[in-house]
């Protein structure tokens, strides 16, 4: 695999740690024996991302390499990094991978869409938007719902929705709910949701 070659060339491996921990450096630790640095990505918007040492040691020419869970260009802390480096004129290569509700429809088999039909992806933070996307699409995704999990909940359901919850899809406490919808899920969660199924 073309990313684990990257990670086994690399000089320095950097992954995001939030104030839970760092996903990303757990699902390195598998398939990589080397250091991991982290860079500090707290929830808050207000607060700005130290990239110096990355900047630092890619001025020095080293090779690094940056991980993220998910795709790395679709709602990924990556994108910060990216768009920071290129400003100086550096190359990034970026390995994509299969985007979290790709993985969760394949689990239980559901298609994302069909035909003509079109497909909304919002953030779960947004309950405006997803308001709106529900008057116009009978495919919703829902990224990063735990925030307003209950809210978004009920918003599909006044819509007639069908909800699919999956959370830590992956991982060994993976759960799938096609029926009883929990009261609230975890971070690493995403709510698939069709209108006029049974």
């Amino acid at each position: 695999m073309a990313a684990v070659e990257a990670l086994k060339s690399s000089d320095y491996i950097f992954c995001p740690r939030t104030e839970s921990g760092s996903i990303a450096a757990e699902l390195v630790k598998k398939y990589v024996q080397k250091d991991i640095e982290f860079i500090d990505f707290p929830m808050r918007k207000d607060i700005k991302i130290d990239l110096s040492k990355i900047l630092k040691l890619l001025l020095e020419n080293k090779n690094v390499s940056f991980v993220s869970i998910g795709d790395p260009l679709f709602y990924s802390t990556f994108v910060y990094v990216m768009d920071f480096v290129k400003s100086y004129g550096i190359k990034v290569k970026v390995f994509p991978t299969i985007t979290s509700f790709s993985f969760a429809a394949s689990k239980i088999n559901l298609p994302i869409a069909l035909k003509d039909e079109g497909v909304a992806v919002v953030p779960g933070t947004n309950l405006e938007l997803i308001e709106k996307v529900t008057n116009v699409f009978d495919n919703v995704v829902v990224i990063k719902p735990s925030r307003n999990f209950l809210k978004i909940v009920d918003i599909l359901k006044n819509k007639d929705f069908k909800i699919y919850v999956f959370e830590n899809l992956g991982f060994d406490n993976e759960k799938i709910y096609l029926e009883n919808i929990p009261e609230s899920v975890g971070y690493l969660s995403i709510i698939l949701a069709k209108r006029g199924v049974e």
